[in-house]
């Protein structure tokens, strides 16, 4: 399959794919409502002085599809117009050449254009029960208008630091800075498929990578979403990553911080675990005085922090409404870190948990991957220890308050009984 550009002698063509896309379900209108009715006819008028442009899927001379993009505005402005500077798009496929992959090839290929000439957004109409809706979703596109037909979006705004256009959420392989996923990375849709996928992952960069695009909390999935769409007034201007936060770090660790879950305006945000927000802030000017962290910001991937000898990550990858995954949530993505303990246990020699529910999901993790636990279940306090088996192999399990904000400004933990936490671990490389 070639690609190549629509060009204005493409008008036949044009026309063939505007019917297809309005006869989507049945046959609606013919080759002639097309060229005399003018609702539809703006649709097969492509003029690239006014901004229009395309890309064909081309197989061994014929058409297998077409995207195609208009500045439609004015009375001329089309069912899925949202902005006279935001081009809608139309997408066709022959039914010869479906379920190949070109949509979604054809429409990463308009916005990848659209990014290239500095467009704010695509946008197009999609009625409900039209199977492309769940392409178009999975391509960033999100709903803003419903009627008899369903307008969705693709808006850009640029990165804080790389100044490069993203949508909200991010899709995968976009260049996203340390974004291990691209769009062939497998993605689990289920707790079974979490469960398969979190097995079978050959180290902790394939492990990231499918975390990173898992998709088996559908109230998860939207709360996440709806977040990066709707923002933060203060980060209205940026782009929000809006998928699941992986762990990261040192991968050859000795010592694992083990949180909650991603903050909806943090690292929902930033895409990088404690990212972005004042629990961050603490956790790594903590890490940076003790010499685990080159740096004691963490504004954003991408940043230049590193750690050393550290590794951070939570039993939940996906922010929570309120903070609060429910038991099947929680349950769900178990195996991701189940996975991770096992990866990182051949030289783990330390795990924090931040707070009595990370330590209680380390211990119920150590016990489900076949560590041995102390019986009765040691009880989580700041400071607290208790020793976990792998093997005959001990693996120091310390508590610590959580980072978050009700803590650190009541005074409950302090920037000193964080020191004395950091103190315990084993040192930094090249200390």
């Amino acid at each position: 399959m070639e690609y190549r550009e629509l060009t204005e002698h493409d008008g036949e063509l044009l026309q063939v794919a505007t019917l297809g896309t309005f006869n989507w379900s049945f046959p609606r209108f013919s080759l002639t409502d097309i060229e005399l009715n003018p609702d539809l006819s703006k649709y097969a008028a492509f003029h690239p002085t006014r901004g229009d442009f395309g890309f064909v899927a081309d197989q061994d001379g014929t058409a297998a599809g077409l995207v195609w993009a208009l500045k439609l505005s004015g009375a001329d402005a089309g069912y899925g117009h949202v902005d006279n500077e935001i081009p809608e798009i139309g997408l066709w496929v022959h039914p010869q050449y479906r379920r190949q992959g070109i949509a979604t090839k054809l429409l990463s290929l308009a916005q990848d254009h659209a990014r290239a000439r500095k467009l704010p957004g695509l946008s197009l109409s999609v009625e409900p029960k039209n199977h492309a809706r769940k392409i178009y979703e999975d391509m960033g596109f999100h709903e803003v208008r419903r009627d008899t037909a369903i307008t969705m979006v693709w808006r850009l705004h640029d990165h804080p630091l790389t100044h490069q256009p993203f949508p909200s959420p991010v899709p995968a392989g976009m260049g996203w800075p340390n974004d291990l996923a691209d769009q062939s990375t497998t993605r689990a849709r289920t707790p079974a498929g979490v469960r398969r996928l979190a097995k079978t992952a050959a180290n902790l960069e394939e492990l990231d990578a499918r975390v990173s695009v898992c998709g088996a909390c559908p109230r998860l999935v939207r709360w996440r979403e709806d977040v990066a769409i709707e923002k933060r007034a203060a980060f209205k201007s940026e782009p929000y990553w809006g998928r699941p936060v992986p762990g990261w770090g040192d991968p050859d660790a000795q010592t694992l911080i083990v949180g909650l879950a991603p903050a909806a305006h943090g690292a929902n945000r930033t895409g990088r675990i404690f990212t972005g927000d004042r629990s961050g802030d603490w956790l790594f000017a903590a890490l940076h005085r003790a010499g685990f962290a080159n740096q004691q910001h963490s504004n954003t991937a991408g940043d230049g922090l590193v750690l050393s000898n550290v590794r951070i990550t939570s039993p939940v990858h996906c922010a929570p409404p309120q903070n609060k995954p429910t038991t099947e949530e929680k349950a769900a993505c178990a195996p991701w870190l189940d996975r991770e303990l096992e990866m990182l246990a051949p030289q783990l020699e330390a795990i924090v948990a931040l707070g009595g529910i990370g330590w209680a999901q380390v211990i119920t993790t150590a016990r489900r991957i076949g560590w041995e636990v102390p019986k009765p279940a040691p009880k989580f306090g700041h400071g607290a220890e208790a020793a976990l088996l792998t093997g005959n192999r001990p693996i120091r399990l310390i508590g610590c308050y959580h980072v978050s904000q009700q803590n650190t400004f009541t005074g409950k933990l302090t920037t000193e009984m964080l020191d004395e936490i950091m103190s315990r671990l084993p040192a930094p490389k090249n200390s």
